[in-house]
């Protein structure tokens, strides 16, 4: 991809559980200057109206469903329904969109729920990035979702530094251990010549 040929990387937030990291998390973004893109659940954001307010004035917004179901399970009508009733709330919410960017619920989706989504106006699903090397795969995942150890996000975070520029990383507005290792995770990037940007900046021609 063409992206690849600058040295930038998108570090992505989803929101859809607990909030309670969220302001230490956005305080280091602030601070760090790093922007990012959420990716946002209707009732979180429904739930937490003044974070997704702060969100909204800092960093770009994505789709990530109003309420989390698996859309494998919906019908094209609902699957759309969804989408755009949380398109709708965060719009009046903050003034701020998502199209085109969305990402699954759990990212689970097949190709009907890619085209359903694309017909209902988010033709651009963001997942993350997935490498391999001599270890094996590398993940953007930070598998903050899994409840593990402070020490293992950045490890994690570490070892998908070999993915280079381009890269896709998700960690989640809940989670205390990425909020306690997310400067550091940061200094990993910059140390290798690498620029934190959106996912839309990312994907600028």
């Amino acid at each position: 991809m063409l992206f690849r040929s600058r040295r930038e990387v998108a570090l992505t937030f989803d929101c859809a559980a607990a909030s309670g990291p969220t302001a230490e998390i956005l305080r280091i973004l602030r601070e760090e200057r790093v922007p990012t893109t959420f990716f946002m659940v209707g009732v979180w954001a429904r739930d937490h109206e003044d974070l997704t307010r702060e969100i909204a004035r800092e960093h770009e917004l994505a789709n990530h469903s109003w309420a989390h179901p698996d859309y494998r399970d919906l019908t094209a009508a609902e699957i759309a329904a969804d989408l755009r009733q949380n398109e709708e709330f965060l719009r009046a919410l903050t003034g701020t969109g998502t199209q085109p960017l969305w990402r699954a619920p759990s990212a689970a989706r097949d190709q009907r729920v890619l085209e359903v989504a694309a017909a209902a106006g988010w033709p651009t699903h963001i997942f993350w990035t997935i490498g391999q090397d001599a270890g094996g795969v590398i993940s953007g995942d930070t598998g903050d979702w899994r409840g593990i150890a402070a020490a293992e996000v950045l490890a994690n975070a570490r070892r998908a530094v070999a993915l280079g520029p381009g890269a896709i990383l998700v960690a989640h507005c809940d989670s205390a251990a990425t909020a306690s290792v997310l400067r550091a995770i940061i200094g990993l990037y910059r140390d290798a010549g690498l620029r934190f940007v959106t996912v839309s900046d990312l994907l600028r021609p």
